[in-house]
């Protein structure tokens, strides 16, 4: 998939940030029923995995080349994901 074809998929169940100061933020939360798993194609597979009730995050699609992910949590890093290694991303939806 292109990346605009993973960003439309990611942003389509995010919630966008309200604006700051008039300024338009390309920035996303994950919503606490939403668990989000982005797999790279690496030599060695990685997963990133955030989202839902305990690592909620915020998504950032401001920079073309790289996802950013900033948790809520000070106890969890940020991530910065390379689009063009993304090789699979998954929605896992949460129900009560």
């Amino acid at each position: 998939m292109k990346i605009d074809g993973w960003i439309q998929l990611l942003k389509r169940d995010l919630i966008k940030m309200p604006r700051h100061d008039n300024e338009y933020i390309d920035e996303y939360t994950t919503p606490e029923n939403l668990t989000i798993t982005v797999t790279t194609k690496t030599k060695n597979r990685r997963d990133y995995i955030f989202g839902g009730p305990i690592w909620c995050a915020i998504v950032n699609f401001s920079d073309e080349k790289n996802l950013r992910v900033d948790f809520l949590s000070p106890l969890k890093k940020s991530y910065t994901i390379s689009w063009i290694k993304v090789n699979e991303i998954t929605l896992h939806f949460i129900t009560k």
